[in-house]
């Protein structure tokens, strides 16, 4: 018999207060007689949320933690909080372990997409407006869920609750980068900062990959009406490298592992449609093409002279020049027959100077098919002039990345260097391409050629994002 999935509670101490505090006023004369028929539970949360300022020894964080969890379960009454239902803990391990390289774009992301309230304070003057985002998490087989509450103005604020005790904590997007380089953490330290990352990450997930963002509760629970806003979470497939291949000298299969990861804010005005998207990024990878990983800190400060963007695009036009020499006199690798399909990008390392280099890797016999598919003829005009190889009969065309290579990073974990990105140019409107006033004019035609081949290699754009790459 299988056994039956059960998920953690979320709130489920703060909802005991609250109706504890609730029957109290209903059984007083006193509230009563002031507000008999029109008595409402805005007064049990007003209530609740100013209580923290009559406690005099409670510290100004302890203050904050408690006004901010009645403000959360005032979401959750309104039914405003997600409640995200983790199908397995592994992703809810993985998310909690991910880094947060691009935390202020993700910080972005929320301040843009939070609920905008009025939020009770720990002044009885006024209330502050803020933008809020509130969030419950739900792992299978554990007691107690994550409950997260985020207030974005100038600082990211996180208040957060967890495990059976609970332990509540409240974190600024600050506070989590110096706790996060700090070399004296506690282990209180290290489960605050996990919970911290898992929130983040899970909202950057679940923008990421709305597929594997099923609406409603578990089938398990579907007598619960938790909010107007539930979800099941599930692993995508793109989150994860598996390698089906034996060991040689043991015979033993490698196990899955996720990919090495994070999430980041597209922010570039090239990107027209995309442009507030997030995207899900290599670790080893910055700006299209290749990182610089530090090996030993005593070299940190080389770091600033190396100028990522300009590397990126310099190597890829040195790797198009010696595809360019290698077809002028190549015979052996022109083959006829392929398919398009997506492949995940290979990454080599180079180290230089004790700094370890993440590059893309490229492979020349995919350059070889474009063009043999193209039957060496230019593809944007087929009755182009071009002459003969010197050394066989076919015509010599170049091979051109419909989206360059310098982008590649945007279309992880997917290659640009496949067959539906690559055709193959006359020498003069490549040169078109990348120098000409007419550049657009071609490049909208090779675009309406590949679009539907470039989708079938997993590789999405709109031609307003294309041409902004040129």
């Amino acid at each position: 018999m299988a056994k039956k999935i059960w998920y953690s509670k979320c709130l489920e101490n703060d909802w005991e207060i609250f109706n504890k505090q609730k029957k109290m006023f209903l059984n007083s004369p006193d509230v009563q007689k002031r507000y008999g028929n029109n008595f409402k539970d805005d007064l049990v949360f007003n209530y609740l949320a100013n209580l923290p300022q009559m406690r005099p020894y409670l510290s100004y964080e302890e203050k904050v933690i408690e006004t901010n969890r009645i403000a959360l379960l005032k979401l959750d009454y309104d039914k405003k909080v997600k409640h995200v239902f983790f199908k397995d803990k592994e992703l809810r391990d993985y998310l909690q372990d991910m880094p947060l390289a691009d935390l202020q774009g993700i910080k972005q992301y929320i301040k843009d997409n939070g609920d905008f309230k009025s939020l009770p304070t720990l002044s009885n003057e006024n209330k502050i407006q803020s933008d809020i985002f509130g969030l419950c998490l739900h792992i299978p087989y554990e007691k107690s869920g994550y409950s997260c509450y985020f207030q974005v103005a100038d600082k990211l604020a996180l208040t957060c609750e967890y495990k059976d005790e609970p332990l509540c904590f409240a974190m600024t997007d600050e506070r989590y980068e110096l706790l996060n380089n700090s070399n004296s953490k506690t282990k209180e330290d290290e489960n605050d900062l996990k919970a911290f990352r898992l929130a983040i990450n899970t909202i950057a997930y679940m923008n990421c990959f709305p597929s594997c963002v099923v609406d409603g509760v578990p089938k398990e629970l579907k007598e619960v009406a938790y909010s107007d806003f539930n979800f099941c979470l599930e692993k995508s497939d793109k989150i994860i490298e598996i390698e089906k291949f034996k060991n040689s000298e043991s015979g033993k299969s490698v196990t899955p592992h996720f990919r090495n990861y994070y999430f980041k804010l597209l922010k570039s005005d090239k990107f027209t449609h995309k442009k507030g998207q997030i995207i899900f990024v290599n670790a080893t990878m910055v700006k299209g093409n290749s990182k610089t990983v530090l090996t030993d800190e005593s070299i940190e400060l080389k770091k600033e002279i190396i100028n990522p963007d300009t590397e990126v695009i310099q190597n890829c036009k040195n790797e198009d020049e010696k595809i360019i020499s290698e077809l002028k006199t190549e015979t052996k690798r022109l083959v006829e027959k392929y398919e398009y399909v997506a492949h995940p990008v290979k990454i080599e390392e180079m180290d230089k100077n004790n700094i370890t280099r993440k590059i893309f890797s490229r492979n020349r016999q995919v350059t070889f098919n474009a063009l043999a598919r193209a039957k060496y003829r230019c593809e944007y005009n087929p009755n182009h002039e071009i002459f003969i190889r010197k050394h066989s009969d076919k015509g010599y065309t170049e091979a051109h990345h419909l989206i360059p290579m310098e982008y590649q990073e945007t279309f992880l974990p997917y290659s640009l260097d496949v067959e539906a990105n690559i055709v193959s140019l006359c020498s003069n409107c490549h040169n078109q391409i990348h120098y000409g006033k007419e550049a657009e004019i071609i490049i909208k035609k090779l675009y309406n050629q590949r679009k539907k081949e470039l989708e079938s290699s997993e590789l999405h754009i709109d031609l307003e994002d294309l041409l902004k790459m040129y």
